[in-house]
């Protein structure tokens, strides 16, 4: 099984959790340009993934050779979310939201970007094929623009509208989209989350500091869902607003028919949950009301992290500031947790599920890769990756332990091999034992063994010298011991003497 963790550095790595290597390393480090958020342009497969960095770009690298596509930079700064999709094979967009609200819809079509590291001529190219589609006669929409002391060539293509700049010494390829811009709210935004419901339906939600989630159509452009806060205290005080984290119950589930069964008469979309910077996860049902459902309260530090569950759809995973994260169930309407995982040092900063298996992985501030089992809370591999870690992304490989891999090593020689044990060990170990018992030595053990080997014949010798030398320091000690009390009695009497000339003295 493979994953992909984004680091603080500006690195990606695809890591073998398994063998505990890093098979790929992806990207150049460079002080403030992190990776924030990583994703599949294609939900469909994984050969591509979309990382955005701290400086607002957006880089999309094949996983097979982990080179860079093509890159976008967005004009927003202080990005909050990322969301990525592939309509078709031809169409992208981009939708990528600031702290201040606004939405960025970027749309570009991605078929003349199949290649992994274009020529100098491939600009050329693209322009002459777009000339000759508008005809001899329409002007030349296109230029060249040299900057950087000519390490760069900016074009701009007719046909699509928009600026592709490749640079000269590294081949990358920068587009400039275009832009359908959003205002959201007018609020901080602390997180956004983009979901697809349907074919016609994608839905974003927003919320932070001092901002209630509010859910937008992105078609329509109209705000469907206004959440409203928790009543006040029992001081009549209002309850402080900071949602950090958004999530989509069933949204985990790779099949739409498993998340459907489950859901039952709730229909997708209906069900959030929301993580607060003030230890609090809430439970949205948007039929039912606008305030949370359920409201719980677990620990004294702020939730880093949140993941909906793959198998059950009432689950979620959430990890904490201290490194602790566990499991809780929505239908339990006690604060209760369900699963602790421990054996985390540092804050928790990403938490994914595997598509096919109950295995959680997450990436903390330890600069640990963790991979728990999930009902049995066992750590089954931890790897340590040098640099900060920020998030993660499950491929979809089949998940092979290492005992599988033994069992099938060990499966061709019957001989010598039972449930991935060497035989011969076993035996050995059995005879070992036997060796111990003289009764049993007598009834199971064939001829050839009755008589004792040389090594337990060498033991029994040991023993003995052992029990002469304890008897020997035994009596040493008891005669220290007889003296040490003997010079005792001696000063005691010698105090009495003093004492007693003392009170002659006084009386005289």
């Amino acid at each position: 099984m493979r994953v992909v963790t984004g680091t603080d550095t500006g690195l990606l790595k695809v890591v073998d959790v398994v063998k505990g290597e890093v098979n790929i390393t992806i990207g150049e480090q460079k002080k403030g340009r992190g990776v924030r958020k990583i994703q599949w342009a294609n939900p469909n497969n994984d050969s591509e993934v979309a990382a955005l960095y701290d400086d607002g770009s957006i880089d999309f690298y094949w996983m097979a050779t982990g080179q860079r596509r093509f890159s976008v930079q967005s004009s927003l700064k202080n990005i909050q979310g990322f969301h990525c999709e592939t309509i078709s094979d031809d169409t992208r967009n981009i939708y990528v939201c600031d702290n201040e609200g606004m939405l960025n819809i970027y749309h570009f079509p991605i078929s003349k970007y199949n290649i992994v590291q274009p020529s100098d001529d491939f600009l050329r190219n693209l322009n002459s094929s777009s000339t000759e589609n508008h005809g001899e006669g329409d002007e030349a929409h296109y230029s060249d623009d040299e900057s950087n002391n000519g390490q760069t060539k900016s074009q701009l293509n007719p046909s699509l509208g928009y600026k592709v700049t490749e640079d000269v010494q590294t081949h990358k390829i920068v587009i400039e989209p275009q832009i359908t811009e959003l205002k959201l709210t007018g609020g901080d935004v602390s997180v956004m989350v983009a979901q697809r419901l349907d074919s016609k339906r994608l839905e974003v939600a927003v919320a932070g500091n001092n901002n209630l989630m509010k859910i937008w159509d992105v078609e329509t452009q109209k705000c469907v869902f206004k959440a409203k806060n928790v009543p006040h205290d029992h001081l009549n005080m209002k309850q402080p607003i900071w949602d950090n984290g958004i999530c989509y119950l069933g949204s985990g589930h790779g099949s739409e028919d498993e998340r459907n069964q489950q859901l039952g008469e709730h229909s997708f979309g209906n069900l959030i949950c929301t993580r607060t910077a003030y230890h609090q996860v809430r439970y949205f049902d948007r039929r039912a009301q606008e305030r949370p459902i359920h409201q719980y309260t677990f620990e004294d530090h702020n939730f880093t992290a949140m993941a909906p569950s793959s198998q059950n759809i009432w689950e979620v995973v959430v990890g904490t500031a201290i490194g602790k994260m566990f499991k809780y169930n929505f239908t339990e309407r006690s604060n209760k947790k369900i699963h602790v995982y421990r054996k985390i040092a540092g804050s928790v900063r990403d938490i994914k599920f595997h598509p096919n298996k109950k295995l959680i992985c997450c990436v903390s501030a330890d600069r640990y890769l963790r991979v728990y089992e999930q009902e049995t809370r066992e750590l089954l591999h931890s790897t340590y990756l040098m640099q900060r870690l920020n998030c993660l992304l499950l491929t979809n490989d089949r998940y092979v332990s290492k005992d599988d891999n033994d069992d099938e090593g060990a499966g061709s020689d019957d001989e010598e091999s039972m449930f991935g044990m060497n035989m011969k060990q076993v035996r050995y170990e059995q005879d070992h034992v036997l060796d111990d018992d003289d009764d049993e030595e007598t009834t199971r053990v064939p001829e050839a063994k009755k008589q004792p080997s040389k090594s337990h014949e060498t033991n029994l010798a040991s023993k003995k010298r052992k029990q002469i030398t304890t008897s020997e320091t035994n009596d040493d000690d008891s005669g220290a011991v007889g003296k040490k009390a003997s010079n005792n009695k001696k000063h005691v009497d010698k105090l009495q003497e003093l004492k007693n000339r003392i009170k002659k003295s006084k009386l005289k």
